[in-house]
């Protein structure tokens, strides 16, 4: 992104009236102080906001299931439209209790309640980690088919970041919504906080924090308000030359980043295997999921893109067989010398 597209595209930070205020203190962990109350403190593009609004105004949501990167804020929107239309909710953290027997002991009993006349809410967080990865977690998603259609009182609101775990017919019946955002929404809402804070900031400083802290990492929004903070910490917007922001915006994407050096700075091919599968928790186990962030590592650091076909075949293949780690290791030998 060039500085001048940058400036045009957003003029926000032309006066700052901060000077005579007291700064505060900013010990506080500004994504969790500002974390999002109402539908217009979210950082979203208009249309998906109006759309909201729209539902909420009617004091009713629809079922639906929030999709994109980590750290755009799809758990604090479900939670925040549930509270909107002061719904009764259950909130269910898949990556934990994501098994048929959830269904049964918890989903299935909220829904067969008492109702007080409000409607009700399930928020079923990061249902991609209820995926067909093990039977447990498929169960829950077929069982879930019939349940989402047989209560007109209850709502289903589901997150996730990668929409290919889940089953078709959960989508029919909870529409995908994409979150996303621009650079400018972006912007707006820092140019928000650094004036509730009493930060001092020129427009300058600022649109060069845009275009080296905030470009690089969308639209990771958590990690934009950590980095956001952390150049604030003395009350003044400031930016050394030697700053350098992380534009892998996950665990993920950085151990994906790791391995791809290793295999490019030619480490034995031993040490490599043992470093991802001693680390299968980064990516739950689902090697299809390492494979992505590995094509996606390849675009990042500029690797030759005759890899990403490799990548894209081995991606296919693990999803065909019993153990997608053979297909991994294949994948990551076949990398030497090709990036």
């Amino acid at each position: 992104m060039e500085t001048e597209n940058t400036e045009e595209k957003i003029d926000i930070f032309s006066t700052n009236e901060n000077d005579d205020k007291t700064v505060k203190n900013v010990s506080v962990s500004w994504v969790e102080k500002y974390r999002p109350r109402t539908l217009d403190d979210m950082v979203l593009n208009a249309d998906t906001k109006d759309l909201l609004k729209s539902m909420i105004e009617s004091k009713d949501i629809s079922s639906m299931t929030l999709f994109g990167t980590a750290g755009i804020g799809k758990s604090t929107l479900a939670r925040l439209l549930a509270r909107s239309v002061d719904a009764e909710t259950l909130f269910l953290n898949c990556g934990v209790d994501g098994t048929v027997d959830v269904v049964r002991n918890r989903i299935q009993p909220f829904c067969e309640s008492a109702s007080s006349g409000r409607i009700k809410c399930i928020i079923l967080d990061e249902f991609d980690a209820a995926s067909g990865g093990n039977a447990a977690a498929n169960g829950m998603q077929k069982a879930l088919r019939s349940l989402m259609e047989s209560f007109t009182d209850t709502r289903f609101i589901i997150t996730c970041n990668y929409p290919k775990k889940i089953i078709e017919p959960i989508f029919s019946r909870c529409p995908k919504l994409h979150i996303g955002f621009t650079l400018k929404d972006v912007a707006c809402r820092l140019k928000t906080i650094w004036d509730a804070e009493g930060i001092k900031y020129d427009r300058e400083t600022a649109l060069e924090f845009t275009k080296k802290f905030v470009a690089p990492s969308m639209p990771d929004i958590r990690l934009i308000i950590n980095t956001a903070q952390l150049m604030c910490f003395d009350g003044t917007l400031r930016i050394k030359d030697d700053a350098k922001v992380n534009t892998a915006s996950s665990e993920l994407d950085t151990f994906a980043d790791k391995i791809l050096k290793m295999v490019k700075d030619g480490k034995d091919y031993r040490t490599v295997r043992m470093t991802v599968t001693g680390n299968t928790q980064i990516f739950s186990g689902d090697y299809e999921i390492f494979a992505s962030s590995l094509m996606e590592s390849v675009m990042r650091n500029g690797y030759s893109h005759t890899t990403i076909p490799m990548i894209a075949d081995s991606a296919y293949r693990m999803s065909q067989v019993t153990d997608p780690s053979l297909q991994m290791i294949g994948l990551l030998i076949s990398l030497y010398g090709k990036l």
